[in-house]
């Protein structure tokens, strides 16, 4: 099985995270996200679930099948982690611009075992890391139909997109999907490389859409489609405010115990 090295230098400024979060704290938007899984053309597997609440200028992501919650605070720049055994951590955005960048020279030093190996599949692992490193698509989008589409000989996305209740929601949900993407390369090793993301979010925001469905068809030694589909809501319901509560109350409590990102990681890597 292909591992993709974590890497990856940011694209863009932290510092527009700051200026959005500044003008959006009194926002709400409720976004539960239903992930599947499979092979191109067979029949896709649901593997997770996702409720992701902004209220009060935080992000809480919280994965109900496992139980975890991470919050994103841009205007405190960091992600805090909270697991269901009152474990927890934190990581500033400065330490994870430092993973990427330690990350980047692995992934180089990756490639170079690749091209020394020359087999066609190494070769063909390589060009996929490539790709994603700095990718490139053909982009076209249906405004009758909005559906947006990014074409390459690797990557597939294809999105169907919807508007805005308020246009400034839209920067406010693609920032927040550009620091997970790359967030969650960090914590999951083996995950694809955010660069590809990255760019449907560009393509997204530069129309100003949501995406409603998002499916991604990738293409190494065999093609594998993932797809997430989400659902908006334009205030919490009585249930998310609980959520909230309760989350940022345990991370009050004497009870919980605060560990190194790292050994946050590997405890995590472990149980999954």
């Amino acid at each position: 099985m292909h591992r993709f090295p974590v890497a990856l230098v940011l694209c863009t400024s932290f510092f527009s995270a700051l200026l959005y979060s500044a003008d959006l704290t009194a926002q709400e938007l409720r976004i539960y996200t239903t992930v599947r899984h499979g092979e191109a053309d067979g029949q896709l597997k649901e593997i997770a679930h996702s409720l992701t609440l902004f209220h009060n200028g935080k992000v809480y992501d919280f994965m109900e099948d496992v139980g975890e919650v991470v919050i994103y605070e841009p205007m405190n720049n960091r992600f805090v982690f909270m697991d269901g055994n009152y474990r927890a951590s934190e990581l500033q955005v400065e330490e994870l611009q430092q993973y990427l960048k330690v990350s980047q020279a692995e992934t180089r030093k990756y490639l170079k075992q690749l091209d020394q190996d020359g087999s066609p599949l190494a070769l063909k692992q390589a060009s996929a890391i490539r790709f994603e490193m700095t990718p490139t698509f053909t982009e076209k989008y249906d405004n009758t139909r909005q559906r947006l589409l990014l074409s390459s000989e690797i990557v597939r996305y294809e999105v169907t997109t919807t508007n805005a209740k308020d246009p400034q929601a839209v920067e406010k949900y693609l920032a927040y999907s550009d620091w997970f993407a790359r967030l969650n390369h960090i914590l999951h090793p083996q995950s694809s490389q955010p660069e590809p993301r990255l760019a449907l979010n560009a393509a997204l925001r530069k129309r100003g859409q949501l995406p409603l469905k998002v499916e991604r068809l990738m293409r190494i030694e065999s093609e594998v489609r993932l797809q997430a589909e989400h659902q908006y809501t334009w205030d919490l319901q009585s249930t998310d405010q609980r959520h909230i509560t309760k989350w940022e109350s345990q991370l009050e409590s004497k009870d919980v115990v605060w560990v190194s990102f790292r050994d946050y990681q590997k405890k995590l890597l472990t149980s999954r």
